[in-house]
C-alpha cells in the first residue's frame, strides 16, 4: 500500500532561507515605500502606489478588473472598493512578498469574513487556499471539545540508488456521540446517522512528490470517511521531523478544511454500484527533498544491515561461494501531531517557527519567475559587454541598494543601466536578484561572482556562494 517516490532534481539552483526570505523582505519594503510606481489605486481614501508587474503575476483577475493590459508610459490611477483600506493593504501586502502576517492582524471574527468574501469574489487564487482556514468552523457541540493523536512516521532506506519508500497509516479516530434524544418510537439508522456527527476514519499518508520550482517536496495528504453533513471540519497538523537523539524539529504546521468541496466518489469491483465517498485534502509543500536528506541536517538515522550474496566459482558449475557484509542505511523519522482545530481563535493561526519553514508563500518564487521572464511591464534594460536584458527597475533598486543608487545617478529619463558583471553571467545575476535562487556555475567563477555579491551588498548572495565553495583540506 507504501507509494515509492524518486527524489529527482531540475537544473540544479543554489539558494538558502535566507536568500529567499530576503526577496520576501526587500519586496514588502518596495510595498511599503512604493518608489517607482507604475499604477495609483485610491481605495477609501488612501493611495496605494503599485507595480503592474507584480500584480500581473500574482492576481491577473485584479489587473482585468481594473481594465489593465497595456504597458502606459504614464503612472494609471484608478478607483477601487468592496474591502476597507486596512484590509486591502493586507491583501496587497500579501501579494508583493507572500507574507502570511497580515493574518495575525485580523483579531475580528468581522474582518476574517470581509477577507474571505474579498478573496473569493475577485479570485485572488494565490491566497484561496491560505483563506480557507478563515471560514465557518464547526462548534465544540457538533464535534468534540478536543482530540489529538501523535502517528510515528518513517522513509527507509532514503540514499540508495532505488526510490525512497514513503508510509502512511489509517488512524481510527473515536469521537463521543452526541446523546440521542429520548424517544417512543425507534430512530431510523438514517435518523441516528445524522444526529451523531463523527469521523469515521482518517487515513494519513506521507510522501513525496514533484512542486514548485520542479523539486521534489515532501507532502502528506489526510482522507476521512465522513465528515458531518452541515459544517466543516478543520484539523490542525503538525509535522516533525526526529533525529537520531529523538530531537524532532518542527517541519510546518498547517489547517486543512474538509468541507463537501473535498469530496471524492467512487465505485468498487465489490460494491455492486454503490457509490462510495471520501473527503481528501493534500498539504502545502513542507520541504525539499534535497534539503531533508542533507548530511548537515542530520536527520538521517544510520542503521546497519547485513547482506548475504552468493556468487558461482568460474568453472566450477557446482561450487557456490557464500559471502555476506555489514552496510549502512539511513531512514529518516517523522513525528504528527493532529488535532481537530475547534472553535480556535483567528489569532492562533500564525504559523510555528521553525528553521526549515518559510513565513511567506512558497508561490511567490513561481510568480517572481513569470515577472522575470515577462517583458510585457519592464522599464529598463540593463547590460554587460553585448548583453541586454529587460528588467524592472522597481525590483531591482528593490533588491539592491547599489543598484538603486546607480539608477538615481543617472539620468532620470535613462532606459539604460550598466551592470558591472562578466557578460555570461548578467542573466544569472538578474534571475537571483528577482527570486532568491542562482543557476549553479563552475566552481572556478564563484570567486568571480562573490567580487560582483559584494559590489552590489548582496550579503545573502555572498552566503549562498560562500556555502558552494569547495572545503579546503588541511594537509597537515
Amino acid at each position: 500500500s507504501s507509494e515509492k517516490t524518486d527524489p529527482e532534481f531540475p537544473e540544479k539552483l543554489w539558494y538558502t532561507n535566507a536568500s529567499l526570505k530576503a526577496v520576501s523582505d526587500d519586496l514588502k519594503k518596495l510595498f511599503s515605500s512604493g518608489k517607482y510606481p507604475d499604477l495609483i489605486l485610491k481605495a477609501d481614501g488612501e493611495e496605494f502606489k503599485l507595480h503592474k508587474c507584480i500584480l500581473n503575476a500574482r492576481w491577473p483577475k485584479l489587473m482585468s478588473t481594473l481594465e489593465i493590459g497595456e504597458p502606459s508610459d504614464e503612472v494609471e490611477t484608478k478607483e477601487f472598493s468592496g474591502i476597507s483600506r486596512h484590509l486591502l493593504k493586507r491583501v496587497l501586502e500579501f501579494a508583493y512578498c507572500g507574507s502570511l502576517e497580515f493574518m495575525n492582524y485580523l483579531h475580528e471574527i468581522e474582518d476574517g469574513i470581509e477577507v474571505f468574501d474579498f478573496v473569493k469574489k475577485y479570485n485572488f487564487y494565490r491566497l484561496n487556499n491560505q483563506i480557507s482556514q478563515l471560514s465557518p468552523k464547526c462548534s465544540s457541540s457538533q464535534i468534540l471539545q478536543s482530540y489529538r493523536t501523535s502517528v510515528e512516521m518513517k522513509f527507509t532506506n532514503v540514499t540508495s540508488t532505488e526510490k525512497a519508500m514513503g508510509d502512511f497509516r489509517t488512524c481510527e479516530i473515536h469521537l463521543k456521540p452526541r446523546k440521542l434524544p429520548r424517544s417512543e418510537e425507534p430512530m431510523t439508522e438514517r435518523d441516528r446517522e445524522k444526529f451523531q456527527q463523527h469521523i469515521r476514519f482518517m487515513d494519513l499518508r506521507l510522501y513525496v512528490d514533484k512542486g514548485p520550482l520542479g523539486y521534489n517536496w515532501l507532502m502528506f495528504s489526510i482522507v476521512l470517511g465522513k465528515i458531518p453533513q452541515e459544517n466543516p471540519v478543520t484539523i490542525k497538523c503538525k509535522l516533525y521531523v526526529v533525529d537520531e537523539g529523538k530531537v524532532k524539529y518542527l517541519l510546518t504546521e498547517q489547517y486543512l478544511v474538509f468541507d463537501r468541496s473535498t469530496e471524492i466518489s467512487f465505485t468498487t469491483p465489490f460494491s455492486k454500484g454503490k457509490i462510495s465517498k471520501r473527503y481528501r485534502r493534500i498539504s502545502e509543500p513542507v520541504i525539499t527533498w534535497q534539503e531533508l536528506t542533507e548530511e548537515r541536517n542530520n536527520f538521517m538515522r544510520k542503521r546497519p544491515v547485513t547482506k548475504f550474496s552468493r556468487t558461482l566459482l568460474q568453472g566450477k558449475s557446482k561450487e557456490i561461494e557464500s559471502s555476506e557484509e555489514t552496510v549502512e542505511e539511513k531512514d529518516i523519522c517523522f513525528r504528527f501531531e493532529l488535532k481537530l482545530a475547534d472553535g480556535e481563535h483567528l489569532h492562533d493561526l500564525r504559523l510555528g517557527e521553525s528553521e526549515f519553514m518559510y513565513e511567506f508563500d512558497y508561490k511567490i518564487f513561481q510568480d517572481l519567475e513569470l515577472v522575470h521572464d515577462d517583458d510585457k511591464f519592464t522599464d529598463i534594460e540593463v547590460y554587460s559587454g553585448g548583453w541586454i536584458i529587460k528588467a524592472h527597475k522597481a525590483i531591482l533598486a528593490a533588491r539592491s541598494t547599489k543598484i538603486s543608487e546607480d539608477i538615481l545617478r543617472s539620468k532620470k529619463s535613462s532606459k539604460s543601466l550598466e551592470i558591472k558583471i562578466e557578460p555570461e553571467y548578467l542573466s544569472v545575476f538578474i534571475h537571483y536578484l528577482y527570486t532568491g535562487q542562482i543557476l549553479e556555475v563552475p566552481v572556478h567563477k564563484i570567486d568571480n561572482l562573490l567580487s560582483v555579491a559584494h559590489e552590489y551588498r548582496l550579503n545573502c548572495l555572498e552566503a549562498v556562494l560562500e556555502k558552494q565553495k569547495p572545503k579546503q583540506v588541511d594537509i597537515a
